[in-house]
């Protein structure tokens, strides 16, 4: 299905970019234009957006929140599930909710929050073995978090 998307999108690029509006029709030129936006928005939907749903938790959720993990190389897209006894990140692999990370609140030795780059916050997670950084640009405001 994401396959298909991509292909999709790349199609109605290449029309929109190559093709003259009033060749085409000018109505028809901006539906194309609303097409990608609608598909883009499809594919984003699918690919990276992640619900609480979709997680699976039965425990009662003390604070959940779309986030990403910070790693050495790149941003991993995901979401922050704290529970009264584990702090849970899942993401999304394939169209599949896979748990990425998975820390008893007991072995949490200090959580905080730090600056990344100028308005972005990043919450940090250090336990005995490792520490975790996950962005929450919004979270701070409360926002785009839920409890």
């Amino acid at each position: 299905m994401l396959t298909v998307l991509k292909i999709l999108m790349l199609l109605l690029v290449g029309g929109i970019s190559i093709l003259n509006r009033f060749y085409i029709g000018v109505g028809f030129y901006y539906l194309m234009i609303l097409l990608l936006a609608a598909v883009a928005l499809l594919y984003w939907r699918l690919a990276f957006h992640l619900s609480v749903k979709e997680t699976g938790i039965t425990d009662p959720i003390r604070l959940t929140c779309s986030s990403s993990k910070i790693t050495e190389d790149e941003l991993v897209k995901g979401r922050i599930v704290f529970t009264e006894d584990t702090f849970h990140f899942f993401t999304k692999e394939k169209g599949r909710v896979v748990e990425d990370l998975a820390i008893p609140l007991d072995r949490i030795m200090s959580l905080s929050t730090d600056s990344i780059v100028e308005s972005k916050k990043a919450l940090v997670i250090v336990t005995g073995d490792a520490s975790y950084a996950f962005t929450l640009s919004k979270a701070i405001d409360g926002e785009s978090c839920s409890v």
